[in-house]
């Protein structure tokens, strides 16, 4: 299960990214983590109801259900063609063509992003070629029968390598830190812990297990929400100030929680 979560995670932002128009790119990435945040908290609510009427079995239904929106996923993918930016590195882009004109408008945008997508790769390879300093070797053809073709030399860097490379170039290696670091401190946070041992966290602070359940699942209710207010304002607000924002509520909320609220709890609940 935890195998094929990590795979779909990160193979799904990354598909629905490559295959949607520029213009939706970012929104049907973002609504896909709302979609999972939501799946969570439905998931909680599942679960509750399984505790309330079948306290003895309901964790078999529990995991057994799981398989139902898997069993859809895996049925739907089947009918899905396979990204146009993976064709055209695997060298096949008259399918990568093919597949953006069935996904977008006209037949004139799929021709263009095409060669957005061709001249991206093109960079890619002009700068792993140590021979060449420039991508003047490398030229992008589009012919009328919808054939794609990418020339250029150069030999493909083992991931040392690039890995080497993004380190040596100095705006790359800030921007990497930086969205390094960011995640770090969303995970030091406790935010995952919190989420998948919620339930667990609450039957410690003395509630009993089938309101620990509930609780959990509305403990992703907020995390719903949180996501829903971003989408609202990360075009208003920008990006820079909704971190910030988030982090500070992020420390404050969490210590809180743990000097304050679990405390109180827990006195409540034992007297």
């Amino acid at each position: 299960v935890g195998i094929g979560i990590g795979v779909a995670s990160l193979t799904t932002p990354m598909y629905v990214a490559e295959i949607a128009t520029p213009s939706m790119r970012g929104t049907l990435v973002t609504v896909n983590g709302l979609l999972i945040c939501f799946g969570q908290f439905s998931a909680g609510m599942v679960d509750g109801l399984f505790e309330t009427f079948d306290e003895n079995d309901g964790w078999r239904f529990m995991l057994g259900l799981a398989a139902i929106p898997s069993v859809l996923m895996f049925i739907g993918f089947l009918y899905l063609p396979e990204s146009p930016r993976w064709l055209a590195m695997a060298g096949k882009s008259g399918e990568a063509l093919d597949v953006l004109r069935t996904f977008r408008d006209t037949d004139r945008e799929a021709q263009e992003e095409m060669v957005e997508i061709m001249d991206s790769l093109a960079t890619d390879v002009s700068m792993e070629d140590e021979d060449i300093d420039s991508r003047s070797g490398s030229n992008v053809s589009i012919e009328m029968s919808g054939n794609v073709g990418l020339t250029g030399s150069g030999t493909k860097k083992s991931s040392f390598s690039q890995i080497f490379d993004m380190l040596s170039d100095a705006p790359t290696r800030r921007a990497l830190f930086l969205g390094c670091g960011l995640m770090v401190l969303q995970q030091l946070s406790g935010i995952n812990t919190v989420m998948y041992y919620a339930a667990s966290i609450y039957e410690m602070s003395q509630f009993n297990e089938k309101t620990a359940i509930w609780l959990s699942g509305f403990t992703s209710l907020a995390q719903v929400l949180g996501v829903g207010m971003s989408i609202r304002l990360v075009e208003r607000k920008g990006r820079r100030t909704l971190v910030l924002t988030s982090l500070f509520f992020c420390d404050t909320f969490a210590l809180w929680i743990r000097l304050v609220i679990l405390p109180c709890a827990y006195l409540f609940v034992t007297s």
